[in-house]
C-alpha cells in the first residue's frame, strides 16, 4: 500500500509515494498504504520509525547487453547473459542483472522475462529531483512546520464537499466494509481525500521508472539510504507484472511508485489489498469497491480495533510532554494516565470517531494509549490521548500530523453527513 518520505508538493499537484506500503514510510500524501515508505519530507513527522541502514547496491561500471524486449524470446540464463553472446540493444548494469538474477531465483520466473521488464525502465531525473530537492540556501529563513498549517490543507471544503459525495454515492460498500472489518465510513473516506481526493490527482509518473530510479539511483546518501527498500518494491511490481502478464510500462502512479485512489505501494497491494472481482487481481485505480474494502483491510491488518475512537477526549496536566516518546506504538494503559491525573472531558465528543467512552467502559477495557505532540508555530503544543486506532493509521503513513489530519477530516466529514 497501504508507507513516509518526500517533500510536500500537494499544493502543487505532485504526489510522493503511496501511501500505505509494507516499510517506514512518508508524511506526505499521495505517497502511500500506506503500507509505508520512510520517505523524506520537508516537515519531518514526529517519530520516524527507523528502517534498513543497507548499503545500496552500486550501479557498478561493468555493463551486460539486456536481452530484446519481446514476451517470445528464448530463456535467457545467467551464463548467457555477457557482452560476448547477448544481443545488442540496451545495457544492464551488473547490479542490474545481479538484481535480475536474485527476482529469478527467488520467485521461480524466467530470468529473460525479468530482463526483458527490467530493460523497459528509464532513470527518471524528475523522480530524483522531487525526492531530494536542492538544500534551501544558507542565508534562507528555517521553515518551521506546525500543526494549523498542515491540518488547514486536508482538513477544507473541497475535501469535504468531495468526501460526502463520495460518501453518498458509495455508501453501501462503505456500510459493508465497516461491517467487515470494523474501519468506520468516514475513516476510509477520509485517507482517500487526504491521498488523492477522491482520485483526482493519482500521479503520472510510470511506476516502472519511478521504482527503478529509485531502487538504483537514490538521489540523497546524505540521508538514510531508501534504495534497498524500493529495489525491494521494484521486485514486487516486476514479479507481478510478469506473473499476471501486464505491460510493465503501464501502471502511473506517484513519483515514489505508488498506484490508485489509496495510492498503495507494491508490497501493499501484494499483501493487503482486496478483489472484489473473484479470479481478478485488485483494481485500485478503477474499481471504488476494491479501492474501499482494500483501505479498510489494510487498517485491521494493522491494528484498528472496533469500538474504540481515534482520540480520547480528556484533560491533561500541565506535564504531559513527559509521557510523548515520539513513536509510532501506544506504550502506556487508560489507567495510568487516570492515575496521573488525567480525567474525561465532560460531555464528551460523539461519533465514530470520537466515540464516547465512559469511565466504566475505560476501566474496564484500559486501552493501550499514547501521547502524541501536535505542535504550533505560535503558541503552545497540542497534545492528544491517541488510541491503538490512530497508531494503525500511522501505519498508512508514518506521521503524526497525517494521522492526526486523517482523524480530523473523518471527524468533520461525519459532523456535516449527521448535519452538525
Amino acid at each position: 500500500m497501504i508507507l513516509r518520505l518526500t517533500a510536500m508538493l500537494w499544493g502543487a499537484g505532485v504526489l510522493l509515494s503511496g501511501c500505505a506500503s509494507s516499510a517506514p514510510h512518508a508524511e506526505a500524501p499521495g505517497s502511500g498504504a500506506h503500507g509505508n515508505a520512510d520517505m523524506v519530507t520537508a516537515s519531518a513527522p514526529t517519530g520516524f520509525r527507523p528502517g534498513s541502514n543497507e548499503a545500496p547496491a552500486s550501479p557498478g561500471s561493468a555493463l551486460v547487453a539486456r536481452g530484446p524486449a519481446g514476451k517470445d524470446t528464448a530463456l535467457v540464463t545467467p551464463s548467457a547473459l555477457s557482452t560476448e553472446n547477448a544481443p545488442a540493444g540496451h545495457q544492464l548494469s551488473a547490479a542490474e542483472l545481479q538484481f535480475a538474477r536474485e527476482v529469478a531465483t527467488r520467485h521461480a520466473v524466467p530470468l529473460n522475462d525479468v530482463v526483458v521488464a527490467l530493460d523497459q525502465a528509464q532513470r527518471n531525473a524528475t523522480v530524483l529531483r522531487l525526492m531530494a530537492p536542492p538544500p534551501p540556501p544558507a542565508d534562507a529563513p528555517r521553515r518551521q512546520r506546525h500543526w494549523p498549517g498542515y491540518r488547514d490543507r486536508f482538513v477544507e471544503s473541497v475535501r469535504i464537499n468531495a468526501g460526502l459525495d463520495f460518501w453518498q454515492a458509495h455508501a453501501d460498500t462503505l456500510a459493508e466494509a465497516e461491517r467487515r472489518y470494523g474501519v468506520p465510513a468516514p475513516v476510509i473516506v477520509a485517507i482517500l481525500g487526504v491521498e488523492t481526493v477522491y482520485g483526482r490527482v493519482t500521479g503520472d509518473f510510470p511506476v516502472l521508472d519511478a521504482l527503478y530510479t529509485l531502487a538504483f539511483y537514490w538521489p540523497d546518501h546524505a540521508r538514510r539510504d531508501r534504495s534497498p527498500y524500493f529495489r525491494g518494491e521494484l521486485e514486487t511490481y516486476l514479479v507481478d507484472a510478469i506473473r499476471h502478464d501486464k505491460e510493465p510500462r503501464a501502471a502511473r502512479g506517484s513519483f515514489a511508485g505508488a498506484v490508485g485512489l489509496p495510492q498503495f505501494m507494491p508490497s501493499s497491494i501484494r499483501d493487503y489489498a482486496v478483489s472484489t472481482d473473484a479470479g481478478e487481481p485488485p483494481d485500485l485505480s478503477n474499481d471504488i469497491n476494491d479501492v474501499i474494502f482494500s483501505v479498510a483491510n489494510y487498517l485491521a491488518e494493522h491494528g484498528w480495533q472496533p469500538g474504540l475512537p481515534v482520540f480520547v477526549e480528556a484533560s491533561l496536566p500541565p506535564d504531559t510532554a513527559q509521557w510523548v516518546d515520539g513513536g509510532l506504538e501506544p506504550t502506556l494503559r487508560w489507567s495510568q494516565l487516570e492515575a496521573a491525573g488525567v480525567s474525561l472531558r465532560q460531555p464528551p465528543m460523539v461519533g465514530l470517531v470520537s466515540a464516547p467512552l465512559s469511565r466504566a467502559t475505560l476501566a474496564s477495557r484500559d486501552p493501550a494509549v499514547g501521547i502524541i505532540d501536535l505542535e504550533h508555530a505560535n503558541g503552545p503544543t497540542e497534545y492528544r490521548i491517541a488510541t491503538p486506532n490512530f497508531f494503525a493509521i500511522t501505519q498508512y503513513n508514518r506521521s503524526y500530523f497525517y494521522a492526526s489530519a486523517v482523524a480530523d477530516l473523518a471527524q468533520a466529514l461525519e459532523a456535516r453527513r449527521q448535519g452538525e
